[in-house]
C-alpha cells in the first residue's frame, strides 16, 4: 500500500513563477499553486509560521524549501513503543 501524497499550498505573487518548470512539475503533482490576482498590490512582506521567501536569486534551494515545507506541514510521526508483556 503506498503513502498518501504530501501536497502543499503555495502562493505565488509574481505571474512569471508559474513559468518556472519546477512550479509546473508541482502544478503537475497535484499541488494548489495559486496567484495573486494582478489587482494586488504588490506584496512587500510575507507573514506567516510556514512562509518562505522564493524569487529568482534563490531558486538554487528551491527543492530544499519545498523539503522544508512538506516537513512542517507532515511532520514524522514517531512510532509507539511497543509494550513488553
Amino acid at each position: 500500500m503506498g503513502t498518501a501524497p504530501k501536497r502543499l499550498v503555495i502562493l505565488v505573487t509574481d505571474p512569471a513563477i508559474m513559468e518556472w518548470p519546477e512550479i509546473q512539475k508541482l502544478i503537475a503533482q497535484k499541488h494548489t499553486v495559486g496567484v495573486l490576482p494582478s489587482s494586488a498590490p504588490p506584496v512587500d512582506l510575507v507573514l506567516g509560521p510556514n512562509a518562505q521567501i522564493m524569487d529568482e536569486s534563490r531558486r538554487p534551494w528551491f527543492k530544499d524549501a519545498i523539503a522544508l515545507a512538506r516537513k512542517r506541514k507532515y511532520p514524522k510521526e514517531e512510532p509507539e513503543p511497543e509494550e513488553e508483556s
